[in-house]
């Protein structure tokens, strides 16, 4: 099975009809080959549903609030889906996110960028993410597709 781990901003994007990133998410989706699944981590999953039942980022795209009852209901709808799978952690992947996450100076978003880093890598994944901040993780086996 081919796959890819999504990153949550894009799952945002295909959620909000408004996010300037909508036709690009839902296109990349349309043209990805029929046998490569998208898939969830349970980090994406939870990422997803708090930005999903948070009022503020539904207004910015001219949405009524969700409640949690309905954010998971927004990502049952996804998952609805037979080529969007929710992927179990795979080994090893501790080690390599805390060396992935391994910094001089003060870093807190790159523990979840980190962490989806090494998801994809021990997974054998590619990686789709509007975030260019990925691409330090290349030279560790990452192999990105962003989103553009």
């Amino acid at each position: 099975m081919t796959a890819t781990l999504i990153d949550t901003n894009v799952w945002l994007a295909i959620s909000f009809d408004a996010h300037p990133g909508h036709a690009l998410a839902r296109q990349a989706f349309q043209d990805s080959p029929g046998s490569d699944h998208w898939l969830w981590c349970r980090a994406t999953q939870q990422s997803y549903l708090r930005l999903m039942a948070t009022p503020a980022l539904h207004s910015a795209y001219g949405s009524p609030a969700l409640s949690n009852r309905d954010a998971r209901a927004s990502m049952e709808i996804l998952l609805a889906h037979p080529r969007i799978l929710v992927a179990d952690e795979p080994a090893e992947v501790s080690d390599l996110w805390l060396q992935l996450a391994d910094h001089q100076r003060p870093a807190p978003k790159l523990w979840m960028d980190a962490y989806l880093a090494a998801v994809a890598i021990q997974g054998g994944w590619r990686l789709l993410s509007f975030d260019r901040d990925f691409e330090r993780f290349c030279n560790a086996g990452l192999q990105l597709t962003p989103l553009r």
